[in-house]
């Protein structure tokens, strides 16, 4: 069964009725597997005063914001029934079998990721949004859907959206190998809306 990737932005976890959105925007994507990969919201945020104080250094920084999405992840899986993390295809299509909510374990992913030649560099400029792309890319994922607190603006290149700071700098890099990806406004519970295939902006059927 295909793979879609649900990212799940951080302050999305602050908003009640979260399991019942979270279902409601699986259930959009009956046809696929789903897997959850959570953002790291006002917990990454801290990570960032940190370095900010501290002079961390990219490397100790990337790492500890990673680990911090433990906690989301941990927080998604508390409210949505029957939730498991996962860090492999067949761990997501195992559970998904057996009728499991999956959810991306991003620093166990990205620990055996970090091997690749196409690892995900260890800066700011990645964020949650790269790490779910990287996932929907090594899981072969049909679609990365990116479900936000926020609407898809009516100019829909990749720059735009980075320049309004809705997606990390790091995504145009891997959007060319993603075959769609789709935005939902999940606070005012939207369909999904077509964004992306293969990097290329699909038109949209609002007025511009």
């Amino acid at each position: 069964m295909p793979i879609t990737v649900f990212k799940i932005g951080g302050s999305l976890l602050e908003v009640a009725g979260l399991a019942e959105r979270v279902e409601g925007l699986i259930a959009q994507r009956p046809e696929t597997t789903a897997v959850l990969a959570v953002g790291g919201g006002g917990v990454a945020d801290v990570v960032r005063r940190w370095d900010a104080v501290h002079s961390l250094g990219d490397e100790a920084a990337h790492w500890l914001a990673v680990r911090s999405l433990s906690i989301n992840e941990g927080l998604l899986c508390n409210v949505l029934p029957q939730c498991v993390p996962v860090s492999t295809p067949a761990e997501a299509a195992a559970h998904a079998k057996a009728g499991q909510v999956t959810v991306l374990a991003s620093e166990a992913f990205l620990r055996h990721d970090d091997n690749s030649s196409e690892a995900l560099p260890h800066n700011w400029e990645v964020t949650s949004d790269s790490i779910a792309a990287r996932a929907a890319v090594c899981f072969e994922a049909a679609e990365l859907v990116f479900a936000k607190s926020v609407s898809l603006p009516k100019k829909r290149d990749i720059a735009a959206v980075q320049s309004r700071r809705l997606i990390d700098s790091h995504f145009y890099q891997l959007a060319k190998s993603i075959p769609r990806v789709g935005w939902i406004n999940l606070r005012q519970q939207q369909e999904i809306e077509p964004w992306l295939e293969l990097g290329k902006p699909v038109s949209s059927k609002r007025s511009l």
